[in-house]
């Protein structure tokens, strides 16, 4: 018999805090089997392992930024997620619900240069369910593939966000032959079968998984997030669905780019003061969303320089998105950027850093949402 813990997610993502609250009892719907869209980069990577109660787990994590293989399209993913008859149940309170689980990951199709993501089957791992959420998936054991989902954001609190009918998730395969990752960020659940094919919707969505690097050495890189100024969380915001333009849009402002700095490994560093939003916009067909219009945006929500700098160059960006539940009422978004961008105050006396000039960075996120 295995012993469930809640689910510590290490993966190289950030995944939104979830608070407190007084709520019925959380529904366990397994079992989770779902489909859905991912967007992917290969990069040079590391992997480490630990052992714990659930067995020895891996963390694949890049040691490059500049990508040798990615996609131009969303590649089709599905999970599958059953309870494992060896496992347990347990509820941390009333409103949550972590169940031991068995999972299978499959991609189809490959990046560009054909680079491929490693299927696996049974993984041990855990499902987390909190106010009867979709379900997020965390399975971890093998080696050759690893999977992280999230559903829900800042639980009891009022910019609240449960999802019922996809979760975000982020996926990332090593070759320990190559010491090659590759890593995707996206989305499964309950696809809409028909979208509306006019008027508009706002959802009230939210960051839910996001992965930055940046170059900030010779021979190192460090982490970057995105955070909302105010609050210092992961950005709420709303997407907004025009069905009549076909377009799907999220123009996030008041953000911050935050990470790791020579010399202080606090992940909140201000790295710039250039960057203080995102925009991302998708073309609407069928009950999917893709396009390559992705930057960050200056205080006055204007688009940063592209492919030239300062501040910011872009040279790929890829947007995916998709409608789930009945009537379109869940939406998810994600991309891809990857570029050069100036970083203040990077001169910290270590010689392998030049403090002037563009650095490479990449920056991948999943945000959902709800009507």
């Amino acid at each position: 018999m295995k012993t469930s813990f809640l689910p510590v997610l290490a993966l190289p993502l950030v995944l939104s805090a979830c608070g407190g609250g007084s709520t019925p009892s959380t529904a366990i719907n397994l079992p989770v089997i779902a489909s859905g869209t991912i967007l992917a980069a290969q990069l040079g990577a590391t992997q480490t392992s630990s052992t714990g109660a659930n067995g020895t787990e891996y963390t694949t994590t890049p040691t490059e930024v500049q990508a040798s293989d990615r996609t131009s399209s969303g590649l089709a993913i599905t999970v599958s997620s059953t309870a494992d008859p060896s496992g347990s149940t347990t509820r941390p309170r009333r409103q949550e619900a972590l169940v031991d689980t068995l999972t299978d990951v499959a991609v189809t199709g490959a990046l560009d240069r054909g680079a491929t993501f490693t299927d696996v089957a049974g993984v041990e791992g855990t499902t987390y369910f909190e106010e009867s959420s979709f379900g997020d998936t965390n399975a971890r054991t093998d080696a050759r593939t690893q999977i992280a989902g999230l559903s829900v954001y800042l639980v009891g609190s009022p910019r609240e966000l449960v999802l019922h009918d996809v979760s975000a998730i982020e996926v990332s395969s090593f070759d320990s032959g190559t010491n090659e990752g590759i890593f995707g960020v996206g989305f499964i659940g309950n696809e809409t079968a028909s979208v509306p094919t006019a008027n508009q919707a706002t959802y009230s969505s939210a960051i839910l998984v996001q992965n930055g690097y940046y170059r900030r050495g010779a021979n190192a890189i460090a982490s970057m997030r995105l955070q909302d100024a105010s609050t210092k969380d992961a950005p709420s915001f709303d997407i907004i669905a025009d069905f009549g333009a076909a377009t799907l849009t999220a123009d996030i402002a008041n953000l911050e780019l935050v990470g790791e700095q020579i010399g202080n490994t606090n992940d909140d560093n201000l790295l710039t003061d250039q960057v203080a939003g995102l925009f991302m916009q998708a073309d609407i067909t069928g009950n999917s969303a893709s396009g390559t219009q992705m930057w960050f945006t200056d205080a006055a929500g204007n688009q940063l320089d592209i492919f030239s700098g300062p501040p910011v160059g872009e040279t790929a960006a890829l947007v995916s998105g998709g409608f789930f539940g009945e009537d379109a009422a869940e939406v998810a978004m994600s991309g891809i950027l990857e570029g050069t961008i100036f970083i203040d105050d990077m001169d910290s006396g270590d010689s392998s850093v030049t403090p002037t000039g563009p650095v490479g960075f990449i920056l991948s996120l999943t945000a959902g949402g709800a009507q």
